[in-house]
């Protein structure tokens, strides 16, 4: 049964009311605490519910829930980033390898991959000075999971036909949230 846009979309009603909330309770970073954390991790936890309403079918559909699942691992993890920091960001890459593994490698698209490390590299260069040592290696990794994710997303949202109405979203999401974290991850 093909999605339409009229059934998915009530399912990430709980996702859009969970990242208003989030964001009007906490519009400025705030020092961790358990109602910061469960706000944090809440958008990506009715992300998760989205997929399995809409059923593990599909290698597609676990390899995003598996990526959602790090990634709020990850948040959890910066909750105590003093102590846990590499640990959020490893499993950060973790979340990412899985989209990547989940968006593929067909179609290419040497423009989009291109246009991503271009972006990347040079904001690599310019938000990484204060970086040394292992630290600054793994910011280039972690930077270099992002930008292919980002490219792996464009190159599946260019490619999208007529039955991506489950995928598309997905893909714009992480064109979108890849690029935007890439410019968020510079503050931290």
């Amino acid at each position: 049964m093909a999605m339409s846009v009229s059934n998915v979309a009530p399912k990430l009603i709980p996702f859009a009311i969970t990242t208003a909330c989030y964001f009007y309770l906490f519009p400025n970073r705030s020092e961790p605490n358990l109602q910061f954390l469960i706000a944090k991790t809440l958008p990506i936890a009715s992300l998760c519910l989205f997929i399995v309403l809409n059923g593990l079918k599909s290698s597609y559909s676990m390899k995003m829930l598996f990526g959602l699942l790090f990634h709020m691992g990850g948040d959890i993890c910066f909750f105590d980033e003093k102590n846990y920091f590499e640990h959020g960001v490893a499993s950060f890459a973790i979340g990412h390898i899985f989209y990547i593994s989940a968006f593929g490698f067909s179609p290419l698209s040497i423009p989009a991959a291109i246009g991503a490390a271009l972006f990347g590299g040079l904001w690599h260069y310019l938000a990484a000075g204060p970086f040394v040592g292992f630290t600054y290696y793994l910011s280039l990794t972690y930077v270099a999971l992002i930008l292919i994710m980002l490219w792996r997303a464009i190159a599946r949202l260019e490619s999208c036909k007529e039955d991506c109405c489950m995928k598309a979203p997905s893909s714009i999401g992480a064109s979108y949230l890849g690029g935007l974290r890439i410019l968020m991850d510079g503050c931290i």
